[in-house]
């Protein structure tokens, strides 16, 4: 009889097969994928020893890496969310990897020094695909930072080693490391608000794009630095007559009080001070 329960325990049974057949040929997909995956990353660390050549000059410990930045960042890393994404995960592959000739510390110096520097020059979907690589980066660093448990688990890669060139020569310290994420948030923190206190449209929303993206990590990590930016965008603020900048600058106003409240910590908590010499 139609509409019996029997009518709806054989529609459900079918329902029931269909489902299983979906979450089978998921499965087996995925499988798939894992294979796929495993296979790359064989090939990627059979391969990686001939992907960076040392320069000629024995004192140039940054060639590799800045021949790594220029040719293959640069192009990539603005243009889409996905690009983005990639160049920041394949930079961590190669310190993972422990490919030759590739140093983290300098690769993070360098990168963010360079990227940051574009904010005056790019368009806000350039300045949306930054932000995402800039998180991703500093996300990284601030949890190998962030114990000395988080950073054991990778201080002994090569990467991270004092003396590129010699793959055996001591690793940083922790305490080294820590005045390394320090430098980089203070010189990141300089950039913005130099940055903020420009009056050219395309740049001052450029900027507040991405500070929008990087306060959820939160960035910067110390509050000494956040009153920093809160005292440039307060600025921006009480000058702009341009109603799109203004709302923007309060949005971001609004983001960087509530980490300074309760996400962003004291120097003294942050911990690494000033790190003057290069990596």
């Amino acid at each position: 009889r139609e509409g019996s329960p029997s009518d709806e325990v054989t529609v459900l049974k079918k329902e029931r097969g269909r489902l299983q057949e979906t979450v089978d040929r998921l499965a087996a997909e995925m499988a798939g994928q894992e294979r796929r995956v495993a296979a790359v990353h064989a090939s990627l660390r059979a391969e990686k020893d001939g992907w960076l050549q040392k320069s000629a000059d024995a004192k140039d410990e940054n060639g590799a890496v800045m021949m790594f930045i220029q040719h293959c960042v640069v192009p990539r890393v603005m243009f889409s969310p996905t690009d983005a994404l990639y160049c920041c995960k394949f930079a961590k592959l190669l310190i993972e990897m422990g490919t030759p000739s590739f140093s983290c510390l300098i690769f993070f110096d360098k990168v963010l020094k360079l990227l940051v520097n574009r904010v005056i020059c790019i368009t806000d979907r350039e300045a949306s695909n930054l932000a995402i690589f800039l998180k991703d980066i500093l996300s990284t660093t601030e949890t190998w930072r962030s114990t000395a448990e988080a950073y054991r688990a990778v201080a002994e890669l090569p990467g991270f080693c004092i003396k590129l060139a010699d793959p055996t020569s001591r690793r940083a310290t922790f305490e080294e490391f820590r005045k390394l994420t320090s430098r980089w948030q203070a010189q990141l923190t300089k950039t913005f608000v130099t940055a903020l206190d420009s009056r050219e449209y395309t740049q001052l929303r450029a900027t507040l794009l991405v500070l929008v993206t990087l306060v959820k990590i939160p960035f910067p990590a110390k509050k000494t630095l956040g009153h920093r930016l809160q005292a440039a965008v307060k600025e921006v603020i009480e000058r702009e007559t341009r109603e799109d900048l203004k709302m923007f600058a309060n949005m971001y106003s609004s983001q960087l009080t509530q980490q300074m409240n309760t996400a962003m910590v004291d120097e003294e908590e942050y911990g690494g001070g000033g790190a003057k010499k290069q990596p």
